[in-house]
């Protein structure tokens, strides 16, 4: 990419539409756009809308200008609003592309505000994912990643590291300066488990853009013939799952959308809890932990609401009694009766499904999505910090390995971002001499 072109791009959608947007930037941004003009406008003011009218048909537009580098690529800008006619919008880029304009490549816009400072790497991926949402929860998360978060913690973990990285290489290179302490291996091991227990909060506190991608899951769990099977059939409003007084008939997850009015929730019904050692009861229970683990929902189904002793389930629940038309006077608290048989609480049971399945905790707004490049990364920063931490106890019989790790790990981190300089490692080191030293 020549970063001294004038680049030219259709900004909005295809097809028809009430306005169409064509975008231009670099050095002769402003002049080009004056180009398709009559007259040519005589105040260029940036910021400022600008009523002007395309050469020779008279339409009426409007002209944008943003002067770098206060602009979103760090260069001028000039942007035509036109009517969103596609004939008039190629028309226009063919006029801009013979008067020396050169037509964008994919991401091209992006990349110059990432080249001039304007974005960092994730901030322009939060670009990317949010012109790429398919549903709520991935522009939310898109919306996290373009706001800068990911910026803000990759840079505190950069800093964390590099002040490490730089008394290391102080011991290094300096240990012969009075005023440049010796760190010590505890203090060292210390500071990189606590870089560790950063890496694993992220990890905790984030969600994968994979999964997001998909429709939230309710799982179905309980012991067998508790009515399982019922419920998902009622909730799902027609026959799916085969239903019989014989425990055991689900053998394998079945999934089923479930319409609610927070949204489309993806139903699974799954083998009853029993221990086994036979190789279908463990392909039940393997199929029936997967389940759980990806559920956003967890419907924890019991005939007799006496389920406490069932282990830690890894989602929010909601606990339900079911067949409750056998005990109809029953009271049991904490929990939701529902039955399948009469519909007594199912419609409720589906709108609480579809509201802890949509619900996001506090804070969430804010919560980012990690793609695999971002996952991939934090993995070998894990790697490196935890080969940093085996050698951190010996580490003054070997600080270059040390520092080795130690950069590698910044340099990973550092990728999400922008890299951390020599010089600025150089800059820490220094910075804990005494003044006139």
């Amino acid at each position: 990419m020549n970063l001294s072109d004038t680049i030219v791009a259709i900004s909005s959608p295809g097809g028809y539409g009430v306005r169409g947007i064509l975008r231009l930037s670099g050095p002769n941004a402003w002049e080009l756009a004056q180009s398709v003009l009559v007259p040519h406008a005589t105040k260029m003011l940036p910021r400022r809308w600008i009523d002007v009218q395309l050469e020779p048909w008279g339409v009426r537009s409007g002209l944008l200008l943003f002067k770098g580098p206060q602009s979103f690529t760090g260069q001028d800008i000039a942007e035509l609003h036109v009517p969103g006619q596609p004939v008039l919008l190629a028309h226009l880029q063919s006029r801009l592309e013979a008067a020396g304009a050169r037509w964008a490549e994919a991401g091209e816009f992006s990349f110059r505000a990432w080249h001039f400072g304007k974005l960092d790497v994730s901030e322009a991926e939060g670009i990317n994912a949010t012109i790429h949402a398919g549903n709520q929860r991935q522009l939310a998360a898109a919306a996290a990643l373009r706001n800068g978060e990911l910026f803000k913690w990759a840079t505190g973990m950069s800093d964390s590291i590099a002040d490490l990285l730089a008394w290391v290489e102080a011991g290094i290179d300096f240990s012969d300066e009075p005023d440049v302490g010796i760190i010590q291996a505890d203090e060292i091991k210390g500071d990189i488990q606590a870089l560790q227990g950063k890496l694993a909060e992220l990890l905790s506190h984030t969600d994968r853009w994979e999964r997001l991608d998909r429709l939230p899951a309710a799982v179905l769990m309980g012991e067998p013939n508790v009515g399982k099977s019922s419920l998902f059939n009622a909730l799902l409003g027609r026959d799916r799952a085969i239903v019989s007084n014989v425990a055991g008939t689900t053998r394998d997850t079945i999934s089923g959308m479930c319409e609610t009015a927070a949204g489309t929730v993806q139903i699974v019904d799954t083998p009853g809890l029993e221990h086994s050692d036979e190789a279908l009861g463990i392909h039940m229970n393997q199929a029936r932990e997967t389940a759980a683990g990806e559920a956003d929902v967890l419907i924890l189904v019991s005939d007799t609401a006496a389920a406490d002793h069932l282990p830690q389930l890894p989602a929010p629940v909601i606990r339900v009694r079911s067949k409750c038309d056998l005990q109809p006077t029953a009271d049991h608290v904490g929990w939701h009766s529902a039955s399948a048989r009469t519909g007594v609480g199912i419609d409720a049971l589906r709108e609480n499904v579809g509201r802890m399945a949509y619900q996001r905790p506090a804070g969430a707004e804010q919560r980012m999505a990690l793609n695999q490049r971002h996952v991939a990364l934090l993995g070998n920063a894990h790697t490196a910090l935890t080969n940093a931490e085996n050698v951190a106890a010996q580490w003054q019989n070997a600080p270059e390995i040390l520092a080795v790790e130690l950069r590698s790990a910044l340099d990973i981190i550092g990728q999400i971002t922008g890299r951390v300089s020599r010089d600025d490692i150089l800059g820490r080191i220094f910075s804990h001499f005494c003044i006139g030293k």
